[in-house]
């Protein structure tokens, strides 16, 4: 490592299995590896330690769509006034897709605070103190870059578990 400023890591497949295996998701794994070393020139110095900043993110091999918060969390939450003339709450999210061809249909269900009208399920938005709920329509547009939940409805509401 001396003349080196580059650390490797080879990681087998066996890794990779053995991380399914005992349920490890992809979505905990900010912080999965800690590295330790000493300066050997200037041993009096002590260990250095630092943390992987890098996630991993687990894909099948078989044809599937991976939707997950862009905030690596499973309820992601924003606060602010909805209605016409503010500005929408955007909910990033990372979309991953799998397989050797495209699919001509995809399904995508957002789950959280909702109520079910004629049929139809909306978002909840619930103010803080959780008195008032209010029911919205929600938009989910995809671009190649990501992918945004556009809520709309008017009143000054927070946001929960979209």
């Amino acid at each position: 490592m001396k003349s080196s400023d580059s650390i490797y890591v080879f990681f087998s497949s066996n890794f990779f299995k053995q991380m399914v295996n005992l349920g490890i998701s992809d979505i905990n794994t900010k912080d999965l590896f800690n590295f330790r070393f000493q300066n050997t020139t200037s041993p009096e110095s002590g260990w250095y330690e630092f943390s992987t900043s890098n996630t991993l993110i687990i894909k099948p091999r078989d044809f599937s769509i991976s939707i997950i918060s862009d905030e690596y969390t499973s309820a992601p939450s924003r606060e602010g006034y909805v209605g016409s003339g503010e500005p929408a709450l955007d909910f990033g999210y990372i979309v991953t897709t799998s397989g050797k061809t495209a699919a001509d249909e995809v399904l995508i269900k957002v789950t959280g605070p909702a109520q079910v009208i004629g049929g139809r399920s909306y978002c909840l938005f619930s103010s803080d103190d959780g008195t008032a709920k209010v029911p919205f329509p929600a938009t989910l547009s995809l671009s190649p870059a990501a992918a945004r939940l556009r809520p709309t409805m008017p009143g000054a509401m927070t946001a929960g578990g979209i």
